[in-house]
């Protein structure tokens, strides 16, 4: 397994696809601790099983998010920190489908909530990521 990559990782969308692909992949290049993000607990649980599975020594802390929520956010990204006391690696993934429909069928109710989730969850996660960085070394990744 090569270190390439040192430091917590804070990854949304983590329970499935491509978020909980990057965490094996991050794990594999050596990332050890992982703050995991998703609406499905359920699903952040096999990832972390995932994880395990493929290295033992990984620290790993789940967490209920909606990317769409300011507050849920705030405090997943404060969860994170108090836990790991800092966040090197953020990825955004966290993602949902639109209507499967014409323009002209689909309920403003329902664009507005996947650009919600699809836009503006990753305005509200990398402002939070960004802030908490901030207050860190930025040299210190151990």
């Amino acid at each position: 397994m090569s270190a390439l990559l040192q430091g917590t990782a804070f990854v949304t969308g983590a329970g499935s696809g491509i978020g909980q692909a990057t965490a094996l992949c991050m794990a594999q290049h050596g990332v050890k601790r992982f703050a995991l993000g998703d609406i499905d607990l359920k699903k952040l649980d096999e990832t972390k099983n995932a994880l395990e599975s493929q290295s033992s020594d990984v620290d790993i802390l789940l967490i209920k998010l909606d990317v769409s929520n300011e507050d849920s956010v705030k405090e997943a990204v404060e969860k994170a920190a108090a836990k790991f006391g800092r966040i090197d690696y953020a990825v955004n993934n966290a993602g949902i489908s639109g209507p499967v429909a014409r323009t002209e069928s689909v309920a403003f109710s329902e664009w507005q909530h996947l650009m919600s989730v699809n836009l503006n969850g990753v305005w509200l996660c990398q402002r939070s990521e960004i802030l908490q960085m901030l207050k860190q070394d930025p040299h210190s990744t151990g």
